[in-house]
This record gives C-alpha cells, sequence and structure tokens, in this order.
C-alpha cells in the first residue's frame, strides 16, 4: 500500500499517552487545517531526546491504546494533563500531535473509514488507510495488534523534513498489488518493534544495501531512518537477511528480531525506480526469460519463472530477483555492483568477475554449488543455516555441497551462520 514517508518523532512519548501539550499550544489549534491532509514533514528530532524520558515517565498514566479512537477527547486530555506537562517541562505543539494522532490512524482504520476530533467546536478529519488495527476505532487497541501498528508508525519514520512516496507491505495485513509492485520495486528495509504499554522498542533492518538501493532510487537518500541515524531514535540492527526468519516474495522479511526477542509482525517498505538512468525489468512467472543491464542502474525481476539469465555488465548496478526460480544464472562482470536473490530457486549460478562486487543470498535454494568468483572481486554468499558452511567446502574440496563457491580466485572464510565470503571481510554481526 503506498502511503507517504512523514511522521512525528515523539513515539516514544504519545504512543503511551496523549496528553502532553503545553497550555499556550492549545491557541494554535483554531489555526491549524480543519481536514488533515497536507504533509507537514514533521520529523523525530522535534523532541530533544532528554525529554522523551521525561514524558514518557510522567505521562504513563494515560495509556493511548486503552482509549477508542472515536472517544477521544482532546480538551478533556488537556485538562487532564496540561498541569503534569508544566511540572515536567516538556510539551508538544498542536501540529505535532496532530500529525501522529494522523498517522496513527491512517496506518490503524481502513480507507473510507475515518476519526473526527473535536476542540472548541472545530472538527478534525482523520482518514485511515491500511487498516492494520480497524478494531481500535471503537474499543481498546488488541494486544496482537501492538506490533504491526507499531511497525507502521515506524516504516512512516523520515528524519529529514521531507515526503517520499513509499510503498508498505505486510503479509496477509497490508497487500500490494501489481501495479504498485511493479512501480515500488526498490526493497529498502524492513521496520517491526513495539512502541506501546511504556515500550519503546524501535527496529529497522535493511534489505537492499545503502549504497545499491542509492543508485537504484533517489528517494532512498532521503530515507536515512533505515540506517540508524541519530536524527531517528530507531535502532539498525543490520541486514535483514541476518535477523529475520522469514522472506515472503513481493512482501520481504517477517519475525524479524533484535536484542533477544522475535517480533511476528513487521512492515516493509519498497522505493520506486525514478532516477534517471535506473528501471525496473521484468519478466512473468512461469516463463524463460533474459534480462539485462549496462552502464546504468535496473532491478531485474524474474521470481519464479522457470529459467532466467541475468547479465549486468560494463558498471552497472544490479537487483537481480530470482526468487523461486527453477533456474537462475547470473553474470556480472565489468566492474559492476549485484545483489542476487537466488532463494527458493531451483538451481542458482553466478558468474562474478572483472572487479565486480557480488552478493548471493541462496537460502532454501535446492543447489547454489555453481558460483564463481574472479580475481580481484569480492563476493558474499548467504547459504541455509546449519548446511554446508566449511571454508573447504565452499572453496570447492566438498563436490557434494548444495551451496558454495566452486571456484574462488583468491581467499575464502566461513562467516559462520551459512555465510562465506571470497576476497572480502565478513560482514559486522549486530
Amino acid at each position: 500500500m503506498r502511503a507517504s514517508s512523514t511522521i512525528v518523532a515523539v513515539l516514544s512519548s504519545l504512543l503511551v499517552c496523549l496528553g502532553c501539550l503545553a497550555d499556550d499550544d492549545w491557541s494554535e489549534l483554531g489555526r491549524a487545517s480543519q481536514e488533515i491532509g497536507a504533509e507537514n514533514a514533521l520529523a523525530f528530532n522535534r523532541i530533544a531526546l532528554n525529554r522523551i524520558a521525561l514524558n514518557r515517565i510522567a505521562l504513563n498514566r494515560i495509556a493511548l491504546n486503552r482509549i477508542a479512537l472515536n472517544r477521544i477527547a482532546l480538551n478533556r486530555l488537556h485538562l487532564d494533563n496540561a498541569r503534569n506537562r508544566r511540572k515536567s517541562g516538556a510539551g508538544l505543539h498542536m501540529d505535532e500531535l496532530i500529525e501522529l494522532l494522523k498517522y496513527m490512524v491512517r496506518c490503524a482504520l481502513n480507507a473510507g473509514d475515518a476519526v473526527v476530533l473535536e476542540y472548541n467546536g472545530i472538527e478534525y478529519r482523520l482518514p485511515g488507510l491500511l487498516g492494520v488495527a480497524p478494531q481500535w476505532r471503537d474499543g481498546p487497541l488488541p494486544a496482537d495488534r501492538h506490533e504491526i501498528l507499531s511497525a507502521c508508525l515506524l516504516a512512516h519514520a523520515n528524519g529529514l523534513d521531507v515526503s517520499v512516496a513509499i510503498s508498505l507491505r505486510s503479509a496477509g495485513i497490508i497487500p500490494v498489488d501489481v501495479g504498485e509492485a511493479e512501480s515500488y520495486p526498490v526493497y529498502e528495509a524492513t521496520f517491526f518493534g513495539d512502541l506501546f504499554e511504556g515500550n519503546f522498542l524501535p527496529y529497522a533492518c535493511t534489505a537492499t544495501g545503502a549504497e545499491l538501493a542509492r543508485s537504484l532510487s533517489p528517494d532512498r537518500e532521503l530515507r536515512v531512518c533505515s540506517d540508524g541515524t541519530e536524527r531517528c531514535l530507531i535502532n539498525h540492527v543490520g541486514r535483514c537477511a541476518d535477523v529475520c526468519d522469514s522472506y515472503i516474495d513481493g512482501y520481504g522479511w517477517q519475525q524479524c528480531s533484535a536484542y533477544g526477542r522475535q517480533f511476528k509482525h513487521a512492515v516493509a517498505v519498497y522505493l520506486s525506480v525514478d532516477a534517471e538512468g535506473s528501471s525496473h525489468r521484468r519478466c512473468q512467472s512461469d516463463q524463460d526469460c533474459r534480462l539485462g543491464c549496462q552502464r546504468s542502474s535496473a532491478v531485474l525481476t524474474c521470481s519464479q519463472s522457470r529459467t532466467c539469465q541475468a547479465e549486468c555488465d560494463d558498471g552497472a548496478s544490479c537487483a537481480i530477483d530470482g526468487y523461486g526460480s527453477h533456474n537462475l544464472r547470473a553474470v556480472v562482470a565489468g566492474r559492476s555492483r549485484a545483489e542476487i536473490n537466488c532463494r527458493a530457486t531451483g538451481q542458482c549460478s553466478v558468474e562474478c568477475s572483472e572487479g565486480s562486487e557480488c552478493e548471493i543470498d541462496c537460502t532454501d535454494s535446492e543447489s547454489c554449488d555453481r558460483v564463481v568468483c574472479g580475481r580481484a572481486t569480492p563476493c558474499l554468499l548467504r547459504c541455509a543455516a546449519g548446511g554446508h558452511n566449511k571454508a573447504s567446502d565452499m572453496a570447492g574440496a566438498g563436490r557434494d555441497a548444495e551451496c558454495r563457491f566452486a571456484y574462488c580466485e583468491g581467499r575464502v572464510k566461513d562467516c559462520g551462520d551459512g555465510t562465506i565470503v571470497c576476497n572480502r571481510q565478513c560482514p559486522e554481526q549486530k
């Protein structure tokens, strides 16, 4: 589902309560727009980090998730909590509160539904869109909706005060149609966590490498919150392939973990390829196809195909998605850069040469033993955890290995957890 990438950075305080306006801020309400539709692009850093702790401590008497959205009374919350806000020294501007409520409603309710808030006789209509927790309109937010609503809000986070068009997806909860998947093929990141009941557990993992993603989509430069920047207060926990257990074609990673806790629900964000020289080239499933890219950037999608030959050459940047294909063969040459999704393929063959850079994910592939990495060519190969992951096997000594380097012109290193590298360092462990 497409949405706009903007949200206030006060989640840590307001998701456990609403009564956090200073007295003089309420006078601004009459000057606010009655139809909250503009993208104000408020950022996380509007509230200083040291004030977040004060807000959470002083305002935990009101749990927002225990209040039905259609019963929120701004006047009452103001009267009940203005005194506490003065004592704590922390307050929010009215536009920040309305902006946060707008995204909470947008995430929670379905399209066509809305919440109407009233203050001093003025009504403010907040429309729904994504429908991850429609039960919240008329009753308390169910506990099993905390994670998905938190993930949805985190996915909207933006640290640069700009609006970015994004595609949000979560299998079985936030669907994506063919047209949207075609227009938004660059998999940026997955967001997950829990922001309710006094928790502040905001996490993100990157999917496509940041450098490659920036070459495919100019919007990636504006999506800094998935990188763990201090602007956003979101903890970056590494690559999704390393911290998540379930991958669903078209919906990305789910069941992601951070610091010993696994989160059942998550929201993936995809970006468009509207950069000059970038494109999305796709073939239909169950077909034989050939895709290529030279001297430019492209997402090459041949998932679920019978056979797919993908070529990335002459300084190109490519994200090759062959998920579930019967036979995928990728050739990367001419100092190009490619990330290759060979997950769940029948056979995956990759030739990476001439100073190119390749990352290949062969998790759950039936056979990924034909990976060739040439001289001065850094390669990373992800295999199924618990499979053949000895360096000797990956270098070619163990001919029965299902996932290995058939040839590495250089040094092979076993990184553990089914990850092997050739001519490069192991990825950092979070």
